[in-house]
C-alpha cells in the first residue's frame, strides 16, 4: 500500500493498489488475455489531472481502459503504451468521465502482463 500525501509540494499523491499477489488478476476467457487491478484514489482524485503508470520493467504495446462499472465502454477513459517505453499515462482530467464517476475505487483494464506497475496521479505532467 502507498502512502498518501507523499511529495505534497509538487501536488502528487501515491494511490492504494489492491491486486493479486502476483499483480495481476487475469479476467475474461479465450485467446484474449486481460487483467484487472482494483485502484483507490485519494477523496480530491479530481484535483488531479494526469494519471501516470510506470515498470521499470517497460510496457509492450499494451491498452488500458479505466473505470468506475465494468466493462461500459460509455463510462470508460482509454489510453496506451508504446511498446519498450517505462512510463505512460493519460489526461484524464479533460475526460467528462473522470468528474462524472462518484466513487474513489476504480478499475484500470489491461492487456498485457504489467511487472512492477507504479500508478501516480499527478496535478502536473511529468515523468516521475
Amino acid at each position: 500500500m502507498a502512502k498518501q500525501g507523499v511529495n505534497d509540494a509538487t501536488g502528487e499523491f501515491d494511490v492504494r493498489l489492491n491486486q493479486a499477489v502476483d499483480g495481476q488478476v487475469p479476467i475474461g476467457g479465450g485467446t484474449e488475455s486481460r487483467f484487472l487491478m482494483r485502484i483507490e484514489f485519494p477523496a480530491n482524485r479530481t484535483d488531479f489531472s494526469w494519471l501516470v503508470l510506470r515498470s521499470k520493467f517497460g510496457f509492450a504495446d499494451t491498452n488500458f481502459a479505466l473505470y468506475d462499472k465494468a466493462l461500459d465502454p460509455k463510462r470508460q477513459v482509454r489510453f496506451s503504451a508504446a511498446p519498450r517505453t517505462h512510463v505512460t499515462g493519460g489526461l484524464v482530467g479533460a475526460c467528462p468521465e473522470w468528474y462524472a464517476w462518484d466513487t474513489n475505487v476504480l478499475y484500470l483494464e489491461y492487456d498485457h502482463v504489467v511487472l512492477d506497475p507504479e500508478i501516480f496521479i499527478s496535478a502536473i505532467p511529468e515523468n516521475r
